[in-house]
């Protein structure tokens, strides 16, 4: 049996900066317009070293990340939904969180040493919901981003259009909910208390890759082209194909 590596998506490619590409960031506002996105360079890095290893070992490693979202029962319903609305017109994505000191996640160094730490920790979770609800890529990116909190390292705010690989165009701002809107009706999906118990199956069947690595990956590729563009006073940014 494969050895398994488990990590949250968003922690285990800001952690490939430190140690495979040992990228710094100077979190100076001076310097925080020239930063340069790199995660994406280094997961490129990742992914290359570990298909590149598999043929000289005896057992395949399982490198799997555990994206809760994408098995979010609320989720999961959506995905089999959004057919049943007919052609796909526009998606939006709005998301209210807050972020002090009362919260636990407040003082993580991990999110506090990159900029818009807060946000790729936040925001790749509704970015892997988003992608498994759509069932296709988002191609291009535009975005604006601001910093409200001082507290918090900047950007703390996001808004951002984007397009998918099919034509349609969506929004995502970063209460909690997504919204998909098709010739035929709109589907929306709410997550709130959890609503007991869910049955299951007990037959056989072939999994969905909900925990690849590359899943994990191009979650964070979206949010890293929507905080580029930002830096870009809103920019067209292509997003990263894995």
């Amino acid at each position: 049996m494969g050895r398994a590596l488990r990590a949250c998506p968003s922690k285990m490619l800001l952690q490939l900066r430190m140690e495979l590409e040992a990228l710094r960031l100077d979190m100076t506002r001076k310097s925080f317009y020239q930063f340069n996105y790199a995660a994406i360079g280094g997961a490129e890095t990742a992914l290359s070293s570990y298909n590149s290893t598999l043929g000289n070992l005896p057992a395949q490693p399982i490198w799997a990340v555990a994206e809760n979202y994408r098995f979010e029962p609320a989720l999961v319903e959506c995905k089999k939904l959004v057919a049943d609305i007919g052609e796909m017109m526009s998606v939006q994505l709005i998301v209210e969180g807050s972020m002090n000191s009362s919260n636990p996640y407040f003082s993580s160094s991990w999110r506090r040493n990159f900029s818009g730490g807060f946000i790729l920790d936040m925001g790749v979770h509704f970015i892997a919901g988003l992608r498994m609800i759509v069932g296709c890529e988002v191609k291009s990116v535009s975005a604006f981003t601001s910093h409200v909190d001082s507290t918090l390292p900047p950007p703390d705010n996001i808004s951002s259009v984007f397009q998918l690989e099919n034509g349609c165009s969506g929004v995502f701002v970063m209460a909690i909910f997504w919204r998909v809107v098709g010739l035929k009706g709109t589907l929306q999906v709410e997550r709130g208390n959890r609503d007991g118990k869910h049955g299951y199956s007990e037959g056989s069947y072939e999994a969905e890759p909900r925990c690849s690595y590359v899943e994990g990956a191009r979650d964070v590729a979206v949010l890293e082209a929507m905080l580029e563009s930002g830096m870009k006073q809103g920019a067209l940014v292509q997003v990263k194909k894995f």
